[in-house]
C-alpha cells in the first residue's frame, strides 16, 4: 500500500511539472535601434539589436548578446544583404543595405549670389542661393534643404542656417528696422 502511495505521488509530481512546462517556440528580433544602412567602406555591426526567445505561452524573454549568434555580412559590394540570427535550433533574419561609398554624403557647400541684407519682417530669399551635397567624387545641387528661420526676419537675426541631411552651413545676414533703404539713393 505504501508503494502504491509513493508511485501515485511521483505520477502527480511529474504531471505538475509537465503542466508548468513552457517550451521555447521561436525567437523575435527587434531591429528598431539597429543600424540597417551601411556603406561599402564600413564594417557590419548589429549593435542595438534585441533578440527575445518566445515561449508557448507567448511570454517573451530578452536574450543576452552572448546567448545568440549573428552571421557576419560582407558589405564590400553594394546591395541588400541578409543577416541571420540563431539561437538553439531557431533562426530569424533581417535585411541591411550596403551603398557605394562614392554615394556617401560628406557635407554641403553654399555658393551663388544671394541676398544678405533685409528689412525687418522680410522673409529670407533663396533666389541665387546654390546648395550642393558634397560626395567623395562629386557635388550635386540639392533643393530639398531647409532653413533655420522661415518667419519674417528680426533685427536680432544675424545668421540663417541651411540644413540638409544632418549637415548645416551658416549664412551671415544683416537685418535693419523697417523702411531702411539699402544701397545708394538716387
Amino acid at each position: 500500500y505504501s508503494f502504491l502511495l509513493i508511485c501515485a505521488s511521483i505520477v502527480s509530481f511529474s504531471s505538475l511539472i509537465s503542466c508548468d512546462k513552457d517550451d521555447i517556440v521561436g525567437i523575435l528580433l527587434d531591429t528598431t535601434n539597429c543600424k540597417k544602412d551601411f556603406y561599402t567602406d564600413e564594417s557590419f555591426t548589429y549593435e542595438g539589436l534585441v533578440v527575445s526567445k518566445i515561449f508557448e505561452s507567448n511570454r517573451e524573454e530578452v536574450l543576452e548578446e552572448n546567448e545568440y549568434k549573428v552571421t557576419n555580412v560582407d558589405l564590400s559590394t553594394p546591395g541588400i544583404k541578409v543577416v541571420y540570427v540563431n539561437y538553439l535550433e531557431f533562426s530569424e533574419k533581417y535585411l541591411v543595405s550596403s551603398a557605394d561609398v562614392n554615394d556617401k554624403l560628406l557635407g554641403i557647400e553654399i555658393s551663388g549670389t544671394y541676398r544678405t541684407k533685409y528689412n525687418e519682417g522680410e522673409i529670407f530669399q533663396t533666389k541665387g542661393l546654390i546648395v550642393e551635397g558634397v560626395y567623395l567624387n562629386k557635388k550635386i545641387e540639392v533643393f530639398d534643404y531647409t532653413l533655420s528661420i522661415t518667419r519674417g526676419l528680426k533685427v536680432e537675426d544675424t545668421s540663417i542656417d541651411i540644413l540638409y541631411k544632418g549637415y548645416s552651413k551658416t549664412i551671415e545676414i544683416e537685418v535693419k528696422k523697417d523702411n531702411i533703404i539699402w544701397g545708394p539713393i538716387s
